[in-house]
């Protein structure tokens, strides 16, 4: 598995360095979701939890938090690269959600219904499982799939 910060490192450099930590958060967070349908595990092994504003990797959130609203431009991982199935993964998550605002992924990530939802009912900072992200992100995509192509 690779780190939170990896991940978030790799959307930076596929950003150009215009992602803020609010961007970098969710595109984690939703990297990590898409990994369960799409590579058959999760992505990340960081702690998630349920904060006001969605899903929050405390870890990532800590590192980048300086930068607040503003794009994060300096280097946050310093270990081993992304596998080439994982770097796969985050580039098809950024082409797909790259170019959504902060605000725009926040509220994609905590909808009704969604792990978010489920864990912020029990309580502020509640763990987000992973069994919670898998079922949803596979319930996700399995509704893709039986959709009709035009």
């Amino acid at each position: 598995m690779a780190s939170a910060a990896a991940v978030a490192d790799r959307f930076r450099e596929l950003s150009g360095n215009r992602l803020t930590p609010l961007q970098l958060i969710k595109l984690t967070y939703i990297a990590h979701g898409w990994s369960f349908p799409l590579r058959g595990g999760g992505l990340i092994g960081d702690r998630i939890e349920a904060w006001q504003y969605g899903p929050v990797v405390p870890s990532l959130y800590h590192s980048i938090k300086d930068w607040r609203s503003n794009p994060v431009d300096q280097r946050l991982w310093y270990g081993e690269p992304l596998a080439p199935n994982e770097d796969e993964l985050v580039q098809a998550v950024f082409n797909a959600y790259g170019s959504y605002s902060g605000g725009q992924l926040s509220t994609l990530t905590h909808q009704d219904g969604t792990p978010w939802d489920i864990a912020w009912r029990r309580g502020r900072n509640s763990p987000i499982t992973d069994d919670m992200i898998a079922d949803h992100y596979r319930r996700i995509n399995a509704e893709r799939s039986a959709a009709p192509s035009h």
